[in-house]
């Protein structure tokens, strides 16, 4: 078959015959993952629906329940997964929020991400950096200017740790 034939195959196939092609589809309480590419660190794939790039689980939400309501502030509603599974495409898995239900589902899960202190991939500092950064400045020789310059970051970054605005966890 020549690739115009592809192409034009495709072409006649509708958007959704297209998504569900990508989805591993199982039992009705089991999650349909989607087999297709995934975008950000979170992991959701990612399908353009009517022009626009979505997220998977939006555009099974869609398929199944029509337009996702706008939701009043800037993030608009969300879609949020029963499963926490991030490729789960399983209507019934999915349920509509608000960007403030969705952040209170993931606590109350626990799903929080633990990105505090050096576990932050973009942290320069490792714990025994910040003990250290400390007692230097305990013994007060040493400005915060001095010490971020020692340690490779910024007088704030020095400053916030040393008030305690961030690395608080660190006693």
């Amino acid at each position: 078959m020549s690739e115009w034939s592809n192409a034009r195959i495709q072409e006649k196939k509708s958007q959704n015959d297209r998504f569900w092609e990508k989805v591993d589809k199982k039992s009705k309480d089991e999650c349909w993952e989607w087999k297709a590419g995934v975008r950000g660190i979170c992991g959701y794939g990612g399908f353009r629906y009517n022009g626009k790039w979505e997220g998977a689980h939006r555009v099974s939400w869609m398929i199944h329940n029509g337009d996702i309501p706008d939701g009043g502030d800037y993030h608009g509603m969300c879609v949020c997964h029963t499963c926490d599974n991030p490729i789960c495409v399983n209507p019934n898995h999915l349920f509509l929020g608000t960007h403030q239900d969705n952040i209170a589902d993931r606590d109350e899960k626990n799903r929080g991400y633990d990105r505090f202190g050096e576990k932050n991939g973009r942290s320069k500092l490792k714990r025994w950096d910040v003990l250290e950064i400390r007692r230097l400045y305990s013994f007060g020789n040493y400005s915060c200017k001095t010490l971020g310059d020692m340690f490779g970051v910024g007088s704030s970054t020095i400053h916030r740790l040393l008030t305690k605005k961030s690395w608080s966890h660190i006693k």
